[in-house]
């Protein structure tokens, strides 16, 4: 009796510590209650505005640094844009990519943000094609934000992205069409951590 008792009382403990530390299964009564990770744990890519086609990049610059300017050319849409990162000083070791898309369009200039401030959004319209498009800059708080000029038409549907508080823009995926009649197709950005963390300069 008393080594069945005993049995009994080692299975009831087992039972208990692997209840204990194993916790539940899933789909059991914790299912849905897991901590999410914090938007700045991890990187975050948004919505792809704009069409297929053309040929597809992604980031070419120095990983290490923080996109915060670029240059556009565009009409009744977006011809051409260039992208460039700093790290961190506006207008100090600036690295810019090529160009994605083709020749045509009025030049808008280089268009860089404050001192301090990163790409931590997007915004303008598509369809088929890029549009319109313009950027936020921002402290990766979100404390100081504005948003730069569009360039292009009025065609497609409008669209509006920021990168999750704590978050810059750090990578890209684009497509685009480099002939003679080429257009910037379409955009999608990537959020995360700034490199050079949340220091305002």
């Amino acid at each position: 009796m008393k080594f069945q008792k005993t049995l009994v009382g080692i299975f009831s403990t087992l039972v208990a510590l692997s209840t204990v530390g194993c916790g539940a299964e899933p789909g059991g009564a914790n299912a849905g209650n897991e901590p999410e990770l914090a938007s700045t744990e991890q990187p975050l890519w948004g919505t792809y505005h704009g069409g297929g086609g053309g040929w597809a990049y992604s980031d070419q610059l120095n990983t290490t640094h923080d996109f915060s300017g670029y240059d556009m050319h565009c009409g009744g849409y977006v011809d051409n844009l260039k992208l460039e990162t700093t790290d961190g000083i506006v207008g100090y070791n600036r690295q810019t990519g090529a160009g994605f898309g083709g020749p045509g369009g009025s030049d808008t200039g280089w268009q860089r943000c404050p001192a301090g401030q990163f790409i931590v959004g997007l915004y303008g319209r598509s369809g088929d094609w890029m549009d319109q498009l313009g950027f936020y800059c921002g402290t990766p708080d979100h404390s100081q934000l504005s948003q730069t000029p569009a360039c292009g038409g009025s065609g497609g549907n409008a669209f509006d992205e920021l990168c999750p508080v704590g978050q810059v823009m750090r990578n890209y995926w684009i497509r685009a069409n480099s002939d003679h009649t080429g257009y910037l197709l379409g955009i999608e950005i990537n959020c995360d951590t700034p490199y050079y963390g949340q220091i305002i300069y």
